[in-house]
């Protein structure tokens, strides 16, 4: 029986003697995540008891037990010994960090970022023209004077990295600035890449525009100077893979 299954099923329907161990556990599971996502538990408070969970659904204690654990590492209950779990506050991290996993075992990443970042980061700036406020822009200009006063490449990629988060923040579209974040691992890589083969010129050639797109309220003149950075960029990638393939056939 699947999640979808678990899910349709009412609780003075579903039989537990027809389900094995792991149906158990995936059903209390999807249960308790999607009461805790809908609200029925809000944030920062305490879960009912195991034995108050287990009589309700009709399982184990054990069985409630080990669905907290799996709640716990999709980070949406807090478990300590001797204490109720507790619904934790939205955070995206968990699910960023098993998203840069999942994009950093790819074959594909390289061609596919830059794909993405076309379609992410020139909408991105755009909207970042539109609604950025006083604090945005002075995030932005502090993170490209970062880099033109990074000491090392590691505090470049890091300032390099900063101003393209703060563009998201500026978009005010909460899924742009989760995204970003959930490529920072990738966007790093390819950052610390194209910082071997131009330095920090690259980056501020196109933050520079950018910038003085967004402070101006020109979307389409954003989007433009986006567009042109990343393609800047990709052109220096290629190039280092070129170089890098040359040289381990020397």
């Amino acid at each position: 029986m699947d999640a979808a299954q678990h899910n349709a099923k009412q609780p003075d329907s579903w039989d537990p003697e027809r389900l094995d161990r792991v149906d158990l556990v995936e059903y209390v599971t999807e249960r308790l995540r999607e009461e805790i996502v809908q609200g029925t538990f809000a944030p920062s408070t305490d879960l009912p008891s195991e034995a108050t969970l287990a009589e309700r659904l009709g399982v184990s204690r054990p069985v409630v037990r080990e669905a907290m654990r799996t709640l716990r590492t999709q980070g949406l209950v807090e478990v300590s010994q001797g204490r109720r779990a507790r619904v934790k506050p939205a955070d995206p991290q968990a699910s960023i960090d098993a998203l840069d996993t999942l994009l950093r075992r790819s074959a594909r990443l390289a061609p596919d970022l830059v794909e993405a970042r076309r379609l992410l980061e020139t909408e991105t700036a755009a909207l970042a023209a539109r609604r950025a406020r006083a604090e945005d822009l002075s995030e932005l200009e502090q993170s490209i004077e970062d880099l033109k006063s990074a000491a090392s490449a590691e505090a470049a990629c890091e300032a390099d990295m900063a101003f393209h988060r703060h563009l998201a923040h500026a978009s005010g579209n909460l899924v742009f600035a989760v995204l970003i974040q959930a490529l920072r691992g990738p966007l790093l890589e390819s950052l610390q890449k194209t910082f071997e083969r131009a330095g920090a010129d690259c980056a501020l050639r196109g933050h520079i525009p950018i910038l003085a797109a967004v402070r101006a309220g020109d979307a389409q003149l954003a989007r433009e100077a986006m567009l042109a950075h990343i393609d800047e960029a990709e052109q220096l990638l290629l190039e280092s893979e070129g170089n890098r393939r040359e040289t381990s056939s020397c």
